[in-house]
């Protein structure tokens, strides 16, 4: 079964139609959809996300917005990484727990931690201009 995380922000964002598509077919495959931001932690923004999505045509199962800074210091065991790279680390922490496939992202730091920490993870890397899509294997 796949198992697909979506970055929202430049991610969705950026090519919203196709990830509606995608996430429509992942679904209707009896697949899991899982959506992440680092949007602020709060029910005000965990509301707003959910209607945005909803506008979008995003067919989702999960959402989840990232800890704060201090809740991503202890969730991260690695003291070799700067303070934003332990904040967004929780993306790899959510899609180990949850046993996810695939994951899309627009950032190269993300996309490195996947590689580093998660390599069994097919992580795909999105670029706005132009609508190019550049997939990064992990071996």
């Amino acid at each position: 079964m796949l198992r697909v995380c979506l970055d929202i922000d430049n991610c969705i964002t950026a090519s919203p139609k196709f990830f509606s598509l995608l996430s429509h077919a992942i679904k209707n495959s009896g697949g899991q959809v899982y959506v992440i931001t680092s949007r602020t932690r709060s029910p005000e923004t965990m509301d707003a996300t959910r209607k945005e999505l909803n506008e979008m045509g995003i067919a989702y199962n999960h959402l989840f917005i990232l800890h704060d800074q201090e809740e991503a210091d202890k969730i991260c065991p690695f003291n070799d990484l700067d303070w934003y790279q332990k904040l967004i680390f929780q993306k790899t922490v959510y899609c180990r727990a949850n046993g996810v496939t695939h994951y899309f992202d627009d950032e190269t730091k993300v996309i490195e931690l996947f590689r580093r920490f998660l390599p069994e993870v097919q992580a795909f890397q999105v670029h706005r201009k132009g609508s190019v899509w550049k997939r990064f294997f992990s071996r």
